[in-house]
């Protein structure tokens, strides 16, 4: 994983973002969010997007239906989001 203390910090009224390295290939970033918070509905413009819950757990909901899918993330826990969905 990538050195957390490298990564510029940008906090928000949810928590924090963790901006990390950033090539054509790659960006690398952490989110820490308050409890009990969420984060606003958001847009990826394609690439694959891999998460991994670092601490605690959260719940993700992946819009590939217009209901959206749950999924409940403890620690450790992967997900890879792939473009198309």
């Amino acid at each position: 994983m990538y050195d957390i203390k490298k990564c510029q910090k940008i906090i928000n009224s949810q928590g924090a973002i963790y901006l990390g390295e950033s090539t054509k290939e790659k960006s690398v970033g952490y989110l820490e969010l308050n409890a009990y918070s969420s984060l606003t509905i958001h847009n990826r413009l394609g690439g694959i997007e891999n998460l991994i819950q670092v601490i605690g757990s959260s719940v993700v909901i992946v819009f590939d239906k217009p209901e959206g899918t749950n999924y409940i993330l403890k620690n450790t826990k992967k997900i890879c989001i792939k473009p198309g969905i």
